[in-house]
């Protein structure tokens, strides 16, 4: 989920153009976390078991993509403040999906996939930030990068539900 990662680089203008304090800041990110820890456990013990992983990926990120672009693009704090646990919730649904499948295909497969599946969530964030700063560095705003980058994510997940769940 590289968009979080391209989020962080625009950060400091979601900020700067709320006119957010540090305290206003830091309750986004509290209801962030709190959204995270809710989602990743009710996700893994209650939606993977009874959903399947393949259903539950290509829904959460379809709408994982719509949430962040309203996080970024709102106009107001309180917009913000309300989309940014929905957008939470639905990210990191993937997670657990992600893992729970990763050790389906150790078990088919007889291969060690998890060391490879670690490596790649911790390149992630590098890919993502390079990424990010692209667009930064090209002057291309925010109401731009967001709303393409979550055509392209959407775009994707139907494409995966075409492929896979039909």
């Amino acid at each position: 989920m590289i968009s979080v990662d391209i989020w962080s680089v625009y950060i400091p203008w979601k900020v700067t153009s709320l006119n957010l304090t540090l305290l206003d800041f830091s309750k986004l990110l509290i209801r962030f976390a709190i959204s995270s820890i809710i989602s990743t456990q009710f996700g893994g013990r209650r939606l993977i078991p009874r959903f399947g992983v393949g259903l539950l990926i290509i829904a959460a990120i379809f709408r994982f993509s719509s949430y962040l672009a309203l996080v970024v693009l709102a106009p107001a704090y309180v917009t913000v403040l309300l989309a940014i646990i929905p957008c939470s919730f639905f990210f990191n649904f993937v997670a657990p999906s992600v893992t729970a499948e990763t050790f389906r295909m150790e078990k088919l497969t007889g291969c060690f996939l998890m060391l490879m599946h670690s490596a790649f969530f911790s390149a992630e964030p590098l890919v993502g930030s390079i990424v990010g700063v692209t667009p930064v560095k090209l002057e291309v705003p925010a109401h731009w990068v967001f709303p393409v980058t979550a055509d392209i994510r959407m775009l994707v997940s139907l494409l995966l539900w075409k492929i896979c769940l039909q």
